[in-house]
């Protein structure tokens, strides 16, 4: 075996140059992770080239170093393991990374907060004296419009303006034009305007039908014939619901609404 040739010299500079430049690279990388200073997209560019760079100049370092007869062999393996090493890095990398799923009814797109669109109130619907429905405003964030729901389900939104005497109410009318059914009492408010309320919606044989979900605020009056109207149904057990007409005759305002189907 013969010597590394001395022409071999200004090449191994090269190389060690070369793997000054990526070792400052993958340390300005790390820096700029730690003080999250670059965008994460260009911190795995940076990772990588100068993964990729520094395992290069190694590689040739050792090749540059031996007997020019043992270079050719040691050199492909050299590449061999550099081109397994990237490729096992990216698999690994996309077996940690969570796919994103475009959005939909059941997977929306993730928000730090419900956005709150105030509806208008219909001022054309009597009022008792005191009534804060004037401006009271509410929605029904959950479950999303022609979702797919079973018959026990939890429903979600914000409201505000709902003050006492006044009270939050869920109805569940019946397509095409069917009555009303209260939901399963008075929703109260959380500190930060959300509620949420659980809602039997529908039997079990009225799989596929198409309902509508009514977020209310009701009245003094509204609540007493709804409070008569519960007890006359526990007394008898006749569940006909309330006409649509019957409660806007009283102080009810319908804040939001949201048609669903059944499961």
């Amino acid at each position: 075996m013969s010597d590394p040739s001395p022409r071999d010299l200004p090449k191994k500079v090269i190389v060690q140059m070369l793997g000054f430049i990526a070792l400052i690279v993958g340390i300005v990388a790390g820096l700029a992770e730690i003080f999250d200073a670059v965008g994460s997209k260009k911190l795995d560019f940076l990772f990588i080239t100068a993964g990729a760079l520094f395992a290069t100049s190694i590689a040739l370092f050792v090749i540059l170093s031996l007997p020019s007869t043992s270079r050719r062999s040691v050199g492909a393996a050299s590449i061999s393991l550099l081109v397994a090493g990237v490729v096992m890095g990216f698999a690994t990398r996309s077996a940690f990374i969570e796919p994103s799923l475009p959005p939909s009814p059941t997977n929306p797109t993730p928000s730090a907060a419900p956005t709150f669109i105030a509806p208008t109130p219909d001022t054309s619907v009597p009022r008792s004296p005191g009534s804060s429905a004037i401006s009271a405003v509410g929605q029904i964030t959950k479950p999303g419009k022609g979702e797919q729901i079973p018959i026990v389900n939890s429903v979600g939104g914000i409201a505000r303006g709902v003050v006492s005497p006044h009270e939050l109410w869920l109805f569940v009318e019946f397509l095409p034009d069917g009555p009303l059914f209260p939901g399963e009492g008075a929703i109260p408010l959380r500190s930060n305007d959300e509620w949420i309320a659980p809602l039997y919606v529908g039997g079990p044989g009225q799989a596929g039908q198409q309902f509508v979900l009514h977020l209310a605020d009701l009245g003094p009056g509204a609540i007493a014939r709804l409070q008569a109207y519960i007890q006359r149904e526990r007394d008898t057990g006749d569940i006909v619901g309330l006409s649509r007409g019957e409660l806007d005759a009283l102080d009810v305002v319908f804040l939001d609404a949201v048609t669903v189907n059944r499961i």
